[in-house]
């Protein structure tokens, strides 16, 4: 199982998403998301946190101003090697609002609110909202059908606050 961060730049009640586009990795691609992926072998998860939101945003934090707020379990039926553990943070202090890169296409911002859920994983309709309203996910696990893209089963444990 791949080893995976994700992260959330958060403004008063808006959430800066891009869309995915990677000539690379077809992964993701033309979904909506934060900035994260792939935590190299020699680097602590925050590191990867750090180095990813760079890369993919431009945009500079600092590790002592991530705040973790979960870890999900991911698995895809007809593509195990998608399979990902993906430690989930968010952030709302960075230098540098993010621009375009190679991997992440049109970044802004979205009311946390109105988040355009139907174009994101379909996993995210069950979590996202509560860890922008301050809670944790304590546990959870997503399991993708046939199609790579609609959750057949999940189990998830929320703790209240953050």
């Amino acid at each position: 199982m791949l080893n995976k961060t994700l992260c959330f730049l958060l403004k008063n009640d808006q959430v800066y998403l891009a869309e995915k586009r990677s000539t690379k990795k077809k992964f993701g691609n033309g979904k909506l998301n934060g900035y994260g992926g792939e935590i190299k072998p020699d680097e602590t998860i925050e590191d990867a946190v750090v180095r990813e939101i760079y890369e993919e945003s431009h945009s500079k934090v600092a590790k002592e101003d991530l705040q973790k707020v979960g870890v999900i379990d991911f698995y895809f039926t007809k593509k195990p090697e998608w399979n990902q553990k993906v430690h989930i943070y968010i952030c709302k202090k960075w230098i540098d609002d993010p621009i375009e890169s190679d991997e992440m296409y049109a970044p802004r911002l979205y009311d946390c609110n109105k988040i355009p859920l139907e174009r994101m994983w379909d996993a995210d309709k069950h979590w996202i909202k509560h860890v922008f309203s301050g809670k944790i996910i304590e546990d959870a696990r997503f399991v993708y059908g046939d199609d790579n893209s609609t959750v057949i089963e999940k189990e998830i444990r929320i703790v209240s606050n953050a």
